[in-house]
């Protein structure tokens, strides 16, 4: 969930690429800090030379993740359409239809109250449509807190 509104406020390229300029500029910077503390106390030098086993590798796997994150495909998204769903509206009742609709229109997952907003019937008739949806396997609920999400099942 994270990662998705991260990639949504940044972008994967943009992000990825950010991630890898990090670990560029940590590696970078922990080769370079002990030449620059030698002069000053050999204590602080030996100290941090033992710290750079563990600073160094942070940083490669820091690398690798920004160069995953950059070079990996995106996802596929599919369009959910009226059309597909042509033969299995046919043989739904008129509420059962209706419901179907609506979660088709919004892409296929949505909140059961904002369903139950969207078509004016009570709570309870669109809890026993969505039993018999999910009966017949069309649909699938999950539990969100105080409410259910309401997923069409491919």
């Amino acid at each position: 969930m994270i990662e998705k509104n991260i990639l949504q406020i940044f972008g994967r390229k943009r992000l990825g690429l950010f991630i890898v300029m990090f670990g560029i500029f940590g590696i970078a910077v922990s080769l370079v800090i002990p030449n620059l503390i030698v002069p000053c106390c050999l204590v602080m030098a030996q100290a941090y030379s033992k710290m750079l086993f563990l600073l160094i590798p942070i940083f490669i796997i820091i690398l690798i993740i920004g160069l995953y994150i950059f070079f990996r495909p995106e996802p596929e998204v599919k369009k959910i359409e009226k059309g597909s769903f042509g033969n299995i509206l046919k043989k739904l009742t008129g509420d059962e239809k209706e419901i179907l609709e609506k979660i088709i229109e919004s892409e296929g997952s949505i909140l059961q109250s904002v369903l139950v907003d969207k078509t004016k019937f009570t709570k309870v008739k669109v809890t026993r449509i969505l039993d018999k949806l999910e009966g017949k396997g069309l649909i699938e609920r999950k539990r969100r807190g105080m409410t259910n999400v309401v997923i069409l099942k491919h």
